[in-house]
């Protein structure tokens, strides 16, 4: 259905709706990062970006298909933020700003790769799906990370 019924401005919507679901991450993960820890966190927005690529590779429906786009970007943006905020808490102060500055190169690193995953996958439903594997099998780093110091300091305070 996508090649034959998506065109021009419905093809737009389908990244906006994705940055949509990004805004709406980010407001609700600010608060989840010191409720439930950093880590915990990080493991459900995998969870939920990973399920989104994956059902993205099996819509029937644009509007299915726009729904699932905001989904990936909610898990997207709170996983990238949580990965972001562990970096720089695990750090040592003097390699915090290079160690800030290589984790937000893993937005731009994984574009590369999907644009180079593209041109050997030439079908979008494949793209999804491999996504989706790969974002759920980056799961096994944060399973085996330590929560953070921070969150520990926090939690015990109250």
């Amino acid at each position: 259905w996508y090649q034959r019924r998506v065109r021009g401005t419905q093809e737009s919507n389908l990244n906006s709706f994705f940055f949509i679901g990004a805004f709406l991450g980010q407001v609700c993960a600010t608060a989840l990062f010191d409720t439930i820890g950093r880590k915990s966190m990080c493991l459900i927005a995998i969870l939920i970006s990973s399920l989104g690529a994956i059902g993205a590779s099996f819509a029937n429906s644009y509007s299915i298909m726009l729904l699932l786009r905001v989904v990936q970007g909610v898990g997207t943006f709170i996983t990238l933020t949580g990965l972001e905020l562990l970096s720089i808490e695990f750090s040592p102060s003097n390699l915090r700003n290079l160690c800030q500055n290589f984790t937000t190169c893993s937005w731009n690193l994984g574009a590369c790769f999907t644009i180079g995953l593209s041109y050997v996958l030439k079908k979008w439903h494949q793209i999804f799906l491999v996504q989706g594997c790969i974002l759920a099998a980056t799961s096994i780093v944060f399973i085996v990370y330590p929560e953070s110091p921070r969150f520990q300091l926090i939690k015990r305070k109250r």
